[in-house]
């Protein structure tokens, strides 16, 4: 017989594309060209991220906010790029790319784990309940497009701690955008993302 359970305090934090120019309190070597639109370190700031925290970061691409995570963060980065094992070539190079960036900075990347995340094949390779944050930035317009959205989500749950952070950055639509334009256009409703996180509160 099934049953329904919720894990503890769980929650979404969801920050959608900050328009404001904050300055930086951390400077590194890393490209910071892209700061002024991103502002990655008020958006670590308001996901309420801790440096002893264990953080997954989803579809990472080539690595722009693993360089801010990476030293930020004591405990373990999960970095869940795509799937080796996929048929897409770009998929398969852009992960060959992000693999050799790490390894080529073994003392900024010390505490990265790479893993693999498949929302289309329902794959990611992180224990269950063993992260404190999951982030992901601009990517769920993707998913969107390719339909596995709500696996997406799914994962996420599986791999959050009880009270876990979801913290999410994506491009806002306006409200009543539909399904179709939000594929075409990239941009993706504030009321869609919180439908999606809320689907997943609760399990059988």
């Amino acid at each position: 017989m099934g049953y329904i359970y919720t894990k503890v305090d769980f929650f979404l934090r969801q920050f959608l594309l900050m328009l404001s120019i904050t300055p930086l309190s951390v400077q590194s070597e890393r490209d910071t060209s892209r700061d002024k639109y991103r502002n990655p370190y008020s958006t670590l700031e308001f996901f309420g991220l801790n440096p002893e925290m264990d953080v997954l970061e989803i579809s990472p691409g080539g690595g722009w906010y693993t360089e801010v995570l990476a030293p930020y963060l004591e405990g373990t980065l999960f970095a869940a790029h795509f799937n080796p094992d996929g048929d897409r070539a770009y998929y398969k190079r852009s992960r060959d790319n992000y693999v050799k960036r790490i390894e080529s900075d073994p003392k900024l990347f010390k505490n990265v784990s790479i893993a693999i995340f498949d929302a289309d094949q329902n794959i990611l390779t992180v224990d269950n309940d063993s992260v404190d944050a999951v982030l992901t930035f601009r990517n769920v317009h993707s998913w969107l497009r390719s339909n596995s959205e709500s696996n997406a989500f799914a994962l996420f749950f599986k791999a959050l701690k009880p009270g876990g952070i979801l913290g999410i950055v994506q491009h806002r639509a306006k409200p009543g955008t539909t399904i179709k334009a939000m594929k075409n256009s990239g941009y993706v409703t504030e009321e869609y993302v919180i439908e999606l996180a809320k689907k997943r509160w609760l399990c059988l």
